[in-house]
């Protein structure tokens, strides 16, 4: 649920302001989101390989979001 909350508060912050990239939010989003899906993962299972996969996807998926969200609403 913590990493889904950074994740969706991401791109919410991502289409609010336009500085979200020029400004210290974006790193601790992007990387928050994907450090927390994979203690998500690892807690319980104590797969290391499988968290640090799941972490990198979600932090994937967080900069991308974030970066077409930003591209959409502010370009120009």
């Amino acid at each position: 649920m913590a990493s889904v909350a950074v994740f969706f508060g991401s791109l919410i912050g991502a289409w609010a302001t336009f500085d979200f990239w020029e400004t210290i939010p974006l790193v601790p989003c992007v990387l928050g989101a994907g450090i927390l899906a994979a203690l998500a993962l690892y807690v319980p299972r104590r797969r290391l390989l499988g968290a640090l996969l799941l972490g990198l996807a979600v932090t994937l998926i967080t900069f991308v979001g974030t970066l077409f969200i930003t591209l959409a609403r502010w370009e120009g």
